[in-house]
């Protein structure tokens, strides 16, 4: 009797154990994100690679001078630190319920290219690449196809045979592009790597008529690492606004730029949402009432898509509805509507 009353106390305590490692996660690790289940990925990643890069952003003390002078300190961190206690009931639960190798997805089958319609091969035989590709777009409107890459920070502009017919070097490396009849302007990261410095910027560049790119003009500095440009007039006013996201690291922003009161050449910055992470949006009237709304995708943490509402006249600032929101080891990239 005594053997089986020890037993049972036993089990118990390691089921409230783990039951309390459980809450303690999901009441401090959904506070910036949706909660991230154990199962999305294998006990090592957990052990060694995330919970590891998650205990400063909980409050969780430095283990060396070094890494206490090294933290960025863009981190953001918890009002309420966690206990140590507390954190490695955490890391438990993690440790107890991940599983050592992830199961293998059952993945739709691959579409199969119609043979007659679609061949495969390089896009420019012999062509000299980076192969970090970080632009590929085209505009059908100028018979262009734009090619930018990191490492040499080339952008390159084709036309539709696939004629080289421009190659610009930059100062960083070239994320997107608005193609105009005589101009263009280039997004420059700045820096493509992750980091928290406003260097990136949007720069129009003159068309020469044998292709050349001169007279470069910085038309807005000081971007967290840009990765997608649009540009639409929301007020009607005949100045074309520029949405911009700044995917940036710890610091970043999806913002609206306007045209300066005064008619100049400054842009005024309407932030939209402050978190890093805006990789792509899409300009579309989504509640029915004739005005063109903005719907983006964050991918940096707390992964969602976002709707903010046009007020009718061209401005943002009010409404907002979260209209999805996936785990944050998902690394979001593309959406369409």
């Amino acid at each position: 009797m005594v053997l089986t009353l020890v037993c049972i106390t036993l089990a118990s305590c390691g089921r409230s154990s783990q039951t309390a490692g459980e809450k303690l996660a999901q009441a401090n690790c959904a506070v910036c994100h949706m909660f991230p289940d154990p199962q999305l990925l294998d006990k090592k990643t957990w052990v060694s690679g995330v919970l590891p890069q998650m205990a400063p952003r909980l409050g969780l003390p430095a283990g060396s001078l070094y890494e206490e002078t090294s933290r960025n300190p863009y981190v953001t961190v918890l009002s309420r630190p966690v206990s140590q206690t507390d954190w490695q009931a955490i890391v438990r639960f993690y440790e107890e319920r991940a599983p050592v190798v992830l199961s293998e997805q059952s993945l739709p089958a691959e579409p199969q290219l119609d043979p007659p319609f679609f061949t495969t091969g390089p896009f420019i035989p012999g062509l000299q690449s980076s192969a970090i590709i970080t632009l590929l777009k085209a505009d059908s409107v100028n018979d262009r196809i734009f090619v930018g890459e990191a490492v040499s920070n080339t952008l390159r502009i084709f036309d539709f045979n696939r004629h080289l017919k421009s190659t610009l070097r930059l100062g960083s490396a070239p994320t997107d592009v608005i193609s105009d009849k005589d101009r263009i302007l280039v997004l420059e990261s700045g820096n493509l790597a992750p980091n928290d410095e406003p260097s990136g910027s949007l720069v129009a560049y003159q068309l020469a008529g044998d292709g050349s790119l001169r007279r470069p003009v910085t038309v807005i500095d000081s971007l967290f690492r840009p990765v997608f440009v649009e540009r639409y007039d929301f007020d009607g006013d005949g100045r074309p606004e520029y949405v911009i996201c700044e995917f940036g690291n710890n610091r970043g922003r999806l913002a609206l730029y306007r045209a300066g009161a005064t008619g100049g050449s400054r842009y005024q910055r309407q932030v939209l949402d402050a978190s890093p992470g805006a990789i792509r949006f899409e300009i579309r009237d989504m509640t029915g009432d004739g005005a063109p709304d903005i719907v983006a995708l964050f991918a940096q943490a707390d992964e969602r898509i976002v709707l903010f509402e046009n007020d009718g006249a061209g401005r943002f600032g009010g409404r907002q509805r979260v209209l999805a929101r996936f785990p944050p080891v998902y690394g979001s990239m593309y959406f369409t509507l």
